[in-house]
C-alpha cells in the first residue's frame, strides 16, 4: 500500500483506512414458556440436576465498530463523524407454570426443585479504534457519538405450585424464580497514538452514550406445597425481579509525541439502569430449611 504524503481526505488516502461504523442488529425476542401439570412426580440424583427448569431468554444485541489505521508518513487531515450503534437486546418472554400436586425430589448440589427465569438479552457494543500512524502530522476534527444498545426486558412470571418439594444438596433452592432485565451495552474509543515522530492537533468530540439496562417485569408466586431443604444456602423460596444495569463508556488515548496540541471534549454518558417489577409471594405450605445460610422465603425487587 502506498504511503500518504500531504493528504487531506475523508475516506481512503494512500495508507489510511477509514471505516465508518454501521449499526449492530438487535437480538431476537424470546417466546412464551408454559407448563400445566395436574400431578408431577420427579426425582433427580446428580449435581446440577434440577427437577423443573423453565427459561425464556432474549438474544444479545449485535456490535458495531469502526477503525482508522496504518498511515506511514505525511500531513494527514481526518474529518469524520462516527455514530454506529450497538443493537438492542431481545426481550425475555412470559413464563407460566401451574403444578397441581405430586412430589419433586433432588439430592445433588446446585439442584433446585423448580427454576423459572425470564432474562432480557444484553445490549451490543459500539467501538471505535484509531491507530498505526508513524512520522505524520495529524490533524483530527471529528465527532464520535456511537450508542451502545439497550438491554432487553425480562418477562412476567406466574408460578403456582402445590407439589411437595425436597432438596438435600448444597445451594439447592426449592423454588427459584427471577425476571431480569438485560444489561446495557458499551460504547468505547481507543486512540493509542504512541510514535514520538507524530504531531497531533485538532479537536475530537466524544459524545457517545451507553445503552440503558432493560427492565424486569412482575413476578407472582403462589406455593401451597410442603417444602424441605437440608443443604447450606438451600432456600425454600427465592424470588426476585432485577432491572438491568446501565452500560458504560470507555475512552483510552495516549501519545508520546512532544509536539501535541490536540484536545478531546467529553460529553459521553453511561446508560440508565432498568426498572424492577413487582414481586408477589403467597404461601400456604409448610417450609422447613435446615442448612446454614438458608432462608425460608427470600423476595426482592432491585432496580438496575
Amino acid at each position: 500500500m502506498a504511503k500518504a504524503t500531504n493528504s487531506d481526505m475523508d475516506a481512503t488516502l494512500g495508507g489510511l483506512a477509514a471505516i465508518d461504523a454501521g449499526s449492530g442488529g438487535g437480538g431476537g425476542n424470546a417466546g412464551l414458556v408454559s407448563l400445566d401439570a395436574a400431578v408431577l412426580n420427579l426425582q433427580t440424583t446428580g449435581n446440577n440436576a434440577a427437577g423443573v427448569v423453565a427459561q425464556s431468554i432474549g438474544g444479545g444485541g449485535g456490535s458495531a465498530g469502526s477503525a482508522v489505521n496504518d498511515v506511514q508518513g505525511g500531513d494527514i487531515g481526518l474529518n469524520f463523524a462516527i455514530g454506529g450503534s450497538g443493537g438492542a437486546g431481545g426481550d425475555g418472554g412470559e413464563i407460566t407454570l401451574a403444578i397441581g400436586g405430586g412430589t419433586i425430589i433432588t439430592s445433588g448440589d446446585n439442584s433446585s426443585g423448580i427454576t423459572a427465569q425470564s432474562v432480557g438479552g444484553g445490549g451490543g457494543s459500539a467501538t471505535h479504534f484509531v491507530s498505526g500512524t508513524n512520522n505524520s502530522d495529524i490533524s483530527i476534527n471529528g465527532v464520535i457519538g456511537g450508542t451502545g444498545g439497550s438491554g432487553g426486558d425480562g418477562g412476567n412470571i406466574n408460578l403456582a405450585n402445590s407439589a411437595s418439594i425436597q432438596t438435600t444438596g448444597k445451594n439447592a433452592v426449592a423454588i427459584y424464580v427471577q425476571s431480569v432485565g438485560g444489561g446495557g451495552g458499551e460504547t468505547s474509543l481507543a486512540a493509542p497514538v504512541e510514535s514520538e515522530s507524530n504531531s497531533i492537533s485538532g479537536t475530537l468530540e466524544v459524545g457517545g452514550k451507553a445503552g440503558g439496562g432493560g427492565s424486569a417485569k412482575d413476578v407472582d408466586v403462589e406455593n401451597n406445597g410442603a417444602i424441605v431443604t437440608t443443604g447450606s444456602q438451600s432456600h425454600g423460596l427465592y424470588i426476585e425481579s432485577i432491572g438491568g444495569g446501565g452500560g458504560r463508556v470507555t475512552i483510552s488515548t495516549s501519545s508520546d509525541s512532544e509536539d501535541t496540541s490536540a484536545s478531546i471534549a467529553l460529553g459521553a454518558s453511561g446508560g440508565s439502569g432498568g426498572n424492577a417489577g413487582n414481586v408477589t409471594v403467597k404461601n400456604t405450605g409448610r417450609i422447613n430449611v435446615l442448612g446454614d445460610a438458608a432462608y425460608g422465603i427470600f423476595a426482592k425487587s432491585v432496580g438496575g
